[in-house]
């Protein structure tokens, strides 16, 4: 479980916008926890924009605007309704799991292209697929490990194309 202190808030046209002290590993889509900053700030939400800028609003469309020549970092968006709040100095926390997703031998031949290869062994694919998808979390030792053992199993580049 991973938690950030909060440090701003803001609430304008039914969107809360809070403040993070440090870059979060938050992603658009996911869920996430805010605790200790206010009603109707806490609660489990979903994380609707991660912006740059600062939040002023919505305009008449229902598109988000922000004021460009302000940056803010390490914000989190989310829809929530209550009596708007300027953005102000908060206390806090936002706490998120982070899910790992599993790939199977049918994504690794997806990703490889068409599969002609015939080293290219359902050992290999048992082995390839225990990995996790979640590439961004991968450190350069870790793919030279997936590289080394692709070129092991195979007896060439994973990333040559196949003939």
């Amino acid at each position: 479980m991973a938690a950030y202190t909060v440090t701003h808030k803001q609430l304008l046209s039914n969107y809360a916008v809070l403040q993070t002290l440090t870059p979060n590993d938050l992603v658009v889509g996911g869920t996430f926890t805010v605790g200790s900053v206010a009603v109707p700030f806490n609660g489990s939400f979903t994380v609707y924009d991660l912006p740059e800028y600062l939040f002023i609003g919505v305009d008449d469309q229902g598109d988000l605007l922000f004021n460009y020549e302000i940056p803010v970092p390490n914000q989190v968006l989310y829809a929530c309704t209550g009596t708007d709040v300027q953005r102000t100095a908060s206390t806090g926390t936002i706490t998120f799991t982070e899910t790992c997703t599993w790939i199977t031998a049918a994504q690794i031949e997806d990703w490889l292209g068409t599969v002609q290869h015939r080293r290219l062994t359902p050992r290999f694919l048992r082995s390839a697929r225990q990995l996790p998808t979640a590439w961004h979390l991968l450190d350069a030792k870790r793919l030279a490990t997936l590289t080394a053992l692709a070129r092991h199993l195979t007896g060439r580049s994973p990333l040559a194309p196949f003939h």
